[in-house]
C-alpha cells in the first residue's frame, strides 16, 4: 500500500503523541525528530496534535522557524521572552544566556517544549549544538525537530528518536503535476534544464549559490536564466524557494527545496 500524504502526517501525529504526552504529564520526555518532504502538511499535522493538549501555565511551547531564527542566541532569546525573562540586547555569551534561562525555569518549575520547524537551517549555519544544549536538561525541555533534509539523521545524536514520514521506499517525491493550475505538467514535458535542478534538490534543500555552482557544472547558462527556470518550477508546484534574511538584504539567499507527490524516473 502506498503511504500517502495523508497516511505518512498521521503516522507522525501518532508519533508526537506519543513523544510529548509524558512531557504534559510531568514526566520524561522523548526528543523527536519528524522528517517529511515540504508539502506533506507535516507542519499542520503537529499543530493539530499540540492544540490536542491542555497547555498548563507550566508547560510552555515554543515553535521556532530554524530558518529565520537560525543561531543559538536567537533561539534563546525566543524561549527567553516565553518565560518572561528579559534578557539586555549587550553584553551577555550565550553560555550566560542559556544559564539565566535554566535559573529562571527552575525557580518558576516551568517546563518547555521546543518545536525546531526547518531544522535543518541550524545546521546550515553550524548551529546544531543547540540540540546538545537541551538533550542534556532532563525533563526541564522536550524538542520535536521538523525537517526535509534526509541527510540530517546521520547527525542527530542518540538522544532523538527519527520518524520518517515520507514514501516507504525512499524515493524521491514530486507535487501533483496532473493539476489543472500547474497546467497538466508532467516529468515526461520538463526541459533538460528544469530536469537538471529537479536532479540537484533531489538530495535534500540547496542555497541559490550552491544550485547554480552544481548546475554550471551540468550546463552553461546564466544566472537570470537559471532564475527563470527556477520561476517556472516553482509556478508548477514542483519547488518550495523561500528566502533567509541575512545581516542585511545584500546577505539574504534562497533555499531551493522540492515538493511531494509523483515519483520521477
Amino acid at each position: 500500500m502506498q503511504n500517502t500524504p495523508a497516511r505518512a502526517t498521521a503516522g507522525a501525529q501518532v508519533q508526537l503523541r506519543d513523544a510529548i504526552k509524558p512531557f504534559f504529564d510531568g514526566g520524561q520526555p522523548r526528543n523527536l525528530i519528524l522528517h517529511a518532504w515540504a508539502g506533506t502538511g507535516i507542519n499542520e499535522a503537529v499543530m493539530s496534535v499540540l492544540k490536542g493538549f491542555e497547555r498548563s501555565s507550566r508547560v510552555k511551547v515554543v515553535c521556532v522557524d530554524c530558518w529565520r531564527y537560525s543561531t543559538r542566541m536567537a533561539v534563546y532569546s525566543l524561549i527567553a521572552r516565553a518565560i518572561g525573562e528579559m534578557l539586555p540586547r549587550r553584553g551577555l555569551a550565550r553560555d550566560e544566556v542559556f544559564d539565566r534561562i535554566i535559573e529562571m525555569m527552575e525557580k518558576d518549575g516551568a517546563r518547555l517544549l521546543l518545536v525546531l520547524d526547518g531544522l535543518e537551517g541550524l545546521f546550515h549555519n553550524g548551529e546544531e549544538r543547540l540540540l546538545d544544549d537541551f538533550c542534556c536538561m532532563g525533563k526541564l525541555f522536550c524538542v520535536v525537530g521538523i525537517t526535509d533534509d534526509a541527510k540530517l539523521r546521520a547527525r542527530i545524536g542518540t538522544g532523538f528518536t527519527c520518524y520518517e514520514a515520507t514514501q516507504p521506499d525512499g524515493k524521491i517525491m514530486l507535487g501533483d503535476m496532473e493539476r489543472q493550475d500547474t497546467g497538466g505538467s508532467s516529468p515526461a514535458n520538463l526541459s533538460e534544464e528544469e530536469r537538471i535542478i529537479i536532479d540537484i534538490v533531489k538530495t535534500g534543500p540547496k542555497s541559490s549559490t550552491d544550485l547554480y555552482l552544481a548546475f554550471f557544472r551540468k550546463l552553461k547558462r546564466s544566472r537570470r536564466q537559471i532564475r527563470n527556470y527556477l520561476s517556472g518550477l516553482e509556478a508548477k508546484k514542483l519547488l518550495f524557494i523561500q528566502t533567509v534574511e541575512g545581516a542585511n538584504p545584500l546577505l539574504n539567499t534562497r533555499m531551493i527545496r522540492l515538493n511531494i507527490g509523483r515519483e520521477v524516473a
